[in-house]
């Protein structure tokens, strides 16, 4: 189902679609990857939905690497996936650099006030996250 799923964002992402939700699509870390290599200098899609898949710190990291050169995405949601406390250092690291991101969803996770802790270093450097 991912494979497929993949696919059809990509073909998506090229046709300038601007809004993407892969939820509950089981997604893996390569997954992941191949759709944040499409994402890098993507300027047309803003919403990024991928709750529900499964995704832990790795591919986190991966997502937390594409927000620091795309400026387009202003709503990520990562709620129930299996992101802990590296993931959410990964994801503050982003937050410093990024300027387009205005909500981010991270409920149904793993992160403790240590992950906590680590977005609102984040955040301190962020003058766009209106919602986290």
């Amino acid at each position: 189902m991912a494979n497929a799923a993949i696919s059809n964002v990509l073909k998506e992402i090229e046709d300038g679609n601007d809004r993407i939700d892969l939820s509950n699509c089981e997604l893996n870390d390569d997954d992941v990857g191949h759709l944040c290599e499409a994402l890098l200098d993507n300027s047309t899609v803003t919403y990024l939905g991928l709750s529900g898949n499964g995704i832990g710190d790795e591919a986190t990291r991966v997502i937390a690497d594409m927000l620091k050169s795309n400026s387009a995405i202003s709503t990520l949601d990562l709620n129930v996936n299996n992101i802990g406390d590296d993931g959410a250092l990964y994801l503050s690291q982003a937050l410093r650099v990024n300027d387009t991101l205005a909500e981010l969803f991270l409920y149904g996770n793993q992160i403790s006030v240590v992950g906590d802790n680590h977005l609102l270093y984040g955040l301190q450097e962020n003058s766009t996250v209106s919602f986290i």
